[in-house]
């Protein structure tokens, strides 16, 4: 069995580390966010400080001074809180096991004048100094359930971590033989292709000598045609080959648009469908001419093809047009457009259209021809250039295919 690459198997680690990362940076926002909204310097700060000081001065004007014991039994039956008191030399507390004033550790962070609060357990405290020899111990202490744990939160988040982690690698497991499968299967598919066409190519040199000792007619006329049709295949497919090999190095040097599109134009085959050159503004690209050549070529033939099976007996051009266009990026660069007005490509088809092999016709007529490689080498040669290919087309109407470029630097 063949292991998935080791980016593959890091995938699910670096998603648990990012999910733990982003709810940490996110509880700390939360929990900063309120802290500064009514403790630190928020606008709730004063409100909660003068509320917070009034009612602690009324319980102490309940309480009285000498401390009253049934004020404070009556307080902790109406309010449910302990108080411990110490004013006028005494200090009485109800109920009596109430926390002792050495006992409590007020939060250092405690910023109401006169008042200072703290967690003893699951109670909170506030302790009132309102002036020298009198000290307020208030406890208030939540009813059982009030206050949630988050423990079972913590245990409900790693069980379905757990749960995660076991199902991917359940899924793993039962993908991984299937994925290995379909890459052995591609592997396998590329490699006879590319072993056919080389072997392909010492048959087709010695049919093209053998046909020229046929002579000139219209027997002659088809087979060099179909002569034509399949070194175009076998040059695709070799061509296809070599732009996957990552040591490939491209020629680029600054060469002009114009050129370009003549010598394209120049290489292409015989056709009732011309070729209509709109523009003639005098732009440079950096580019392996060759290989810009071979995708453009690839794209005028394809526009010519379509354009003749529209079976209306028009010979409308392709036309073809360039121009300064700044990416999406604000790079600057040439849009070079070539539009037709074929039979178009259906919607649900337009997507699919530069995956290697596809083709929108599957019935592989002679008026078609090829093995679905055009398109793609056309994208995978612009896109090795830092540019891009897009298609514009409607069913019926036509097809715009757009190939940005960089400038070449002046």
């Amino acid at each position: 069995m063949m292991e998935l690459p080791p980016g593959h198997r890091t995938v699910f680690g670096r998603m648990i580390l990012v999910f733990v990362v982003t709810s940490v940076l996110v509880a700390l926002a939360i929990g900063g966010f309120f802290r500064w909204h009514f403790a630190g310097q928020g606008p709730f700060r004063g409100i909660f400080a003068k509320n917070a000081l009034h009612y602690a001065a009324r319980l102490a004007d309940e309480i009285g001074i000498p401390p009253s014991e049934p004020a404070l039994r009556k307080l902790h039956e109406e309010l449910g809180i302990g108080i411990r008191v110490r004013a006028g030399g005494e200090e009485k507390a109800y109920p009596p096991d109430t926390p002792r004033f050495s006992d409590v550790r007020p939060w250092h962070r405690s910023r109401i004048p006169g008042m200072r609060m703290g967690r003893m357990g699951r109670a909170f405290f506030a302790l009132y100094e309102p002036q020298a020899g009198r000290s307020y111990l208030f406890l208030f202490t939540p009813e059982p359930g009030a206050i949630v744990s988050p423990w079972p939160w913590i245990g409900l988040v790693l069980l379905l971590f757990c749960i995660l982690f076991l199902a991917h690698r359940t899924i793993r497991r039962l993908v991984q033989p299937l994925a290995s499968d379909i890459r052995r299967m591609i592997a396998d598919k590329e490699q006879l292709l590319l072993d056919v066409s080389h072997e392909l190519r010492s048959p087709l040199a010695r049919s093209r000598v053998a046909l020229e000792l046929i002579p000139k007619g219209e027997a002659r006329t088809h087979l060099e045609e179909d002569m034509r049709e399949m070194e175009t295949m076998v040059n695709q497919l070799l061509e296809s080959s070599r732009l996957q090999d990552p040591g490939r190095a491209l020629r680029m040097r600054p060469v002009a648009v114009s050129d370009i599109i003549a010598r394209s134009v120049d290489r292409l085959s015989p056709s009732p469908i011309p070729v209509e050159v709109a523009s003639r503004e005098p732009l440079l690209v950096k580019a392996d001419d060759e290989q810009l050549i071979a995708a453009v070529r690839n794209l005028l033939d394809n526009a010519r093809k379509y354009t003749a099976l529209k079976g209306t007996g028009s010979q409308a051009p392709v036309q073809v047009a360039w121009a300064h266009r700044t990416s999406e990026r604000n790079e600057p660069g040439v849009e070079i457009t070539i539009r037709d007005q074929g039979i178009g490509i259906p919607p649900d088809e337009l997507s699919r259209v530069f995956e290697p092999f596809y083709r929108v016709d599957r019935s592989r007529t002679k008026a078609t021809g090829g093995i679905g490689l055009g398109l793609s080498l056309a994208q995978r040669i612009i896109r090795s250039h830092g540019g891009t290919l897009s298609l514009e087309s409607a069913e019926g109407k036509g097809t715009i295919a757009r190939i940005w470029l960089p400038t070449a630097p002046t």
